[in-house]
């Protein structure tokens, strides 16, 4: 895709316009880490990284829950830790019901994704 988007505004820069401009703008919005508030965006993942937020045997627990459903294959860093905590939260009336603790513990998680943060 980034090939793509470069070749375009090389063709553009060529052909005396601007591509450069244009490339500049896709780039900045195409990727997660090109964020304007870069602190924020650390604070988010360090949240959601599951080795910070669940000890080995939680860990083990909530991909239990998950053995049998198919999950995206796509592998990028950003989406990966949205799409298993949305995944997970989709079981919170199992693990209230089971691990009523690891169901608190995950409190922080739920709020990010009841505010729209993932």
């Amino acid at each position: 895709m980034c090939g793509y988007h470069a070749g375009n505004a090389i063709a553009k820069e060529i052909n005396g316009e601007n591509g450069f401009d244009d490339y500049t703008k896709w780039w900045k919005g195409a990727f997660e880490f090109n964020c304007d508030d870069q602190l924020a965006h650390l604070q988010l993942y360090g949240a959601i990284n599951i080795k910070r937020t669940l000890a080995d045997d939680e860990i083990d627990y909530v991909f239990s829950l998950l053995e049998n459903e198919r999950q995206c294959g796509n592998f990028n860093q950003y989406e990966v830790p949205k799409n298993f905590w949305t995944a997970v939260l989709k079981k919170d009336d199992i693990i209230r019901a089971d691990r009523p603790e690891l169901y608190d513990k995950l409190s922080a998680i739920r709020a990010l994704k009841e505010q729209g943060r993932f």
